[in-house]
């Protein structure tokens, strides 16, 4: 299955994936937010954690969301709460070697289209989490915790 956050519609589709040749089929919704969603990672339990990115006129500052299959959240950072203040652009989950799991979050000042200023203000945030990145039994190297 490929998840796919389409930006400015404020879902996720689910995709199946041929294995063979890579065609994807059966498009629909996975999960329904309403709201502009940016880059996404997969965590083991099966539930996906999106950036929501600051919209509107107002510097209300994004979120990263949890979300399980059926579009519940499960967890919410940022909103100016837990040393998140500003527009979230992407996420990536990792484990230490000591078992602890981390969500990285991308996060800008400004979603400006001046590169300058861009490379001025961006940032990453590390938050704890309790479930790290999925993985695939057949593969060492897959995870499924990028964005």
């Amino acid at each position: 299955m490929l998840l796919l956050c389409k930006t400015f519609s404020g879902c996720i589709l689910a995709f199946n994936r041929n294995t063979q040749s890579g065609a994807l089929s059966n498009c629909r919704i996975w999960a329904e937010l309403g709201v502009p969603v940016d880059g996404c990672c997969l965590d083991a339990e099966g539930c996906l954690w999106v950036a929501v990115p600051q919209v509107g006129a107002y510097k209300t500052s994004g979120c990263v969301i949890r979300i399980d299959s059926t579009g519940r959240i499960l967890e919410t950072f940022g909103f100016g709460q837990n040393n998140l203040t500003s527009c979230v652009q992407a996420c990536a989950l990792a484990t230490t070697k000591e078992g602890v799991h981390w969500l990285y979050v991308m996060a800008a000042d400004s979603v400006d289209e001046d590169p300058p200023l861009k490379q001025q203000n961006a940032r990453i945030k590390a938050i704890q989490v309790d479930a790290g990145p999925a993985t695939h039994a057949s593969c060492d190297h897959y995870c499924g915790g990028y964005c």
